[in-house]
């Protein structure tokens, strides 16, 4: 809760500041948009409580790799509620992402040990699985609604998120948990690492709404997937925590999916760039068009422009002649 209460300063603060220079930001949510926003604020909210659970019983890179099977959901539902069109690519994506996901996970026990602490954690593992992928749903859904939101500035997006998770949820759950809120077990360690957490977590998900309101969900969602081998490699650094051959396996996987499919999205971007500007460029149809300009309607230089006919003939002409006419 004092993560968000501080976030929910810092974009307060921004959208102030934006307001008070003219730009048109709503502290309040857009009218006739607020509750696709306070749905988008219970969806991230619900996403990062599952998540945060699930960090609790398994480890980082773990729930990580299962929570950010999101991009997969998501563009499932991009085809429904925005009406976004999937090709054979995302197909082989989603397989290739779900089978590394099954790998992480290992649910048959294949590169675990049968020992009995092994087998007495593991009804903790199936809990935090299956929070991973109620978190994975939610942030799906939450990408998906900030793709429907495109008329919303970003900074409106993350002010009413945080307004909602800091006054309304969390509270609303303490008192469900029957939890209080008390600063006498915090220090100079604790208010760092909140400060540490709260500027991270505000870019990230003010980078992730921006990125979203921009490109296609279906396609904006891949760069997520970045997150799943940093987490593992924080999971080892920090934790000690040293992943398996098939947790190392699946999670290759995911992210090699989404790499190749992401390599070529970009050449299929390119390529069809280059098919919208090359068959306009015409040099001898626009120096022919530009042949019946007369002098006197030359803005830029008081020299006439040859013909494509006197261009070619071998014959040297004034403009041909002169240095500034071969320029031209």
């Amino acid at each position: 809760q004092a993560r968000f209460l501080a976030q929910w300063v810092v974009s307060l603060t921004c959208a102030v500041c934006m307001r008070c220079r003219g730009a048109p930001i709503h502290l309040f949510g857009q009218p006739g948009c607020r509750r696709l926003l306070a749905v988008r604020a219970c969806a991230f909210s619900t996403a990062l409580f599952c998540l945060w659970r699930a960090l609790r019983v398994l480890p980082v890179g773990e729930a990580t790799a299962i929570t950010y099977l999101h991009p997969v959901v998501c563009g499932i539902l991009a085809t429904q509620l925005l009406g976004e069109r999937l090709g054979m690519r995302f197909a082989a994506q989603a397989g290739a992402s779900c089978l590394g996901i099954v790998l992480v996970v290992d649910p048959f026990g294949l590169g675990a040990s049968h020992s009995a602490a092994v087998l007495g954690a593991a009804d903790q593992k199936r809990q935090g699985v299956l929070l991973a992928l109620v978190g994975c749903l939610c942030f799906a859904t939450g990408n998906c609604l900030v793709r429907v939101l495109r008329a919303v500035h970003p900074v409106e997006v993350q002010l009413y998120q945080d307004t909602v998770t800091a006054w309304f949820l969390l509270p609303a759950a303490q008192l469900a948990a029957g939890d209080g809120f008390g600063l006498g077990a915090w220090g100079e360690t604790q208010a760092f690492l909140l400060g540490a957490f709260t500027a991270f977590g505000l870019c990230a998900s003010f980078f992730v709404i921006l990125g979203f309101s921009m490109a296609p969900a279906s396609k904006a969602a891949l760069f997520t997937y970045l997150e799943v081998p940093s987490s593992f490699a924080s999971q080892v650094c920090f934790f000690g925590q040293v992943p398996g051959m098939l947790q190392i396996c699946g999670a290759s996987l995911v992210v090699g999916a989404a790499v190749t499919r992401l390599i070529l999205e970009v050449r299929e971007a390119a390529a069809v760039a280059d098919d919208d500007i090359l068959p306009d460029f015409d040099p001898i149809r626009q120096i022919s068009a530009a042949s019946f300009v007369p002098a006197a309607a030359a803005p830029c230089s008081p020299l006439v422009v040859a013909s494509a006919a006197e261009l070619s003939s071998p014959i040297p002409s004034p403009l041909r002649s002169h240095p500034a006419g071969l320029a031209v």
